[in-house]
């Protein structure tokens, strides 16, 4: 039971990894249409278009990271940063949290596939899922709008179990190495707008 206990805990880094990484790519794939816009200085938008997150086996949807945002020190969970507001992965206060060592122990998610719209919070340590908002219901009815509500969960968990076997490849893989990490070292390291 110890040996199990220990590869959990040798391993317990990768959840958190993994939301710093949903953070990182939900950043990348939305920066080169928000700086179209701004050079078009069309509209402010509260949430900017984005490429969309393909993983194998579901629709394409795009990923927003929303407020609150939690960071902890992964050997001292007395120093939390916990961020509020409009787009708390942006701020300046977030990308200090990040150079200091901290890492995601809560992400909350936006997720927009079509019409529809899930939110959730994700817990870096445990990966479970808390707050848990899912699209509209269209069916009025009791019994079908449970089963539609069961149907727009399992889309959701679909979503997020493919974002992590997609990851857990790349971070297995050699390009890891190579060229994610330091491009995501150079986006922790650039200044926020």
């Amino acid at each position: 039971m110890a040996d199990l206990l220990d590869q959990i805990e040798g391993v317990r880094f990768l959840g958190r990894e993994w939301l710093l990484y949903l953070w990182y790519e939900s950043e990348r794939m939305g920066q080169s249409d928000v700086e179209a816009l701004r050079e078009d200085s069309v509209a402010t938008l509260v949430r900017p278009p984005q490429e969309l997150f393909t993983p194998p086996g579901v629709d394409p949807f795009a990923l927003y990271v929303t407020s609150p945002l939690v960071l902890e020190s992964r050997f001292d969970v007395v120093e939390r940063v916990s961020i509020t507001g409009t787009e708390p992965s942006e701020s300046n206060e977030a990308r200090a949290a990040l150079r200091e060592g901290k890492l995601p122990a809560k992400l909350k998610l936006e997720i927009v596939r079509g019409e529809r719209e899930w939110a959730c919070t994700l817990d870096g340590d445990t990966l479970a899922m808390s707050g848990v908002r899912l699209p509209a219901e269209l069916k009025k009815e009791e019994e079908a709008a449970l089963e539609e509500r069961l149907y727009l969960m399992g889309e959701l968990e679909g979503m997020l179990d493919a974002l992590l076997h997609q990851y857990v490849e790349l971070r297995l893989s050699k390009r890891f190495a190579s060229s994610v990490r330091p491009a995501m070292r150079e986006w922790l390291m650039s200044a926020v707008d």
